[in-house]
């Protein structure tokens, strides 16, 4: 399209975001699997994290309160807590259904 109506243009930005978003959904899934193939040949260590993650919740919590005076101190430990999560499961994963 060459015209710059709006309403075209707005049919053309809607095309292009359904063809990004495509794309990012691809990359999201080869990630992944790449991830853990790459764990499997032990070329990542993904399984050692992750069992430590396992270890760190079978035992007793920490009930300290923690200091967010730092900036975005809040926010790195949510990320902590968010790969920790991610090694979880991913590891629960690799365990129950394999490389494939």
């Amino acid at each position: 399209f060459s015209e710059d109506t709006p309403m075209e243009s707005a049919w053309r930005d809607a095309r292009i975001a359904r063809i990004y978003e495509g794309t990012n959904e691809i990359n999201r899934m080869l990630s992944v699997g790449m991830l853990i193939k790459k764990a499997m040949k032990g070329h990542v260590d993904l399984l050692g994290p992750a069992s430590k993650v396992q270890e760190e919740l079978m035992g007793i919590p920490s009930f300290d309160t923690p200091d967010y005076s730092e900036l975005f101190s809040e926010e790195k430990e949510l990320i902590g807590k968010l790969k920790k999560a991610f090694l979880m499961v991913a590891g629960g994963a690799v365990q129950k259904y394999g490389p494939d």
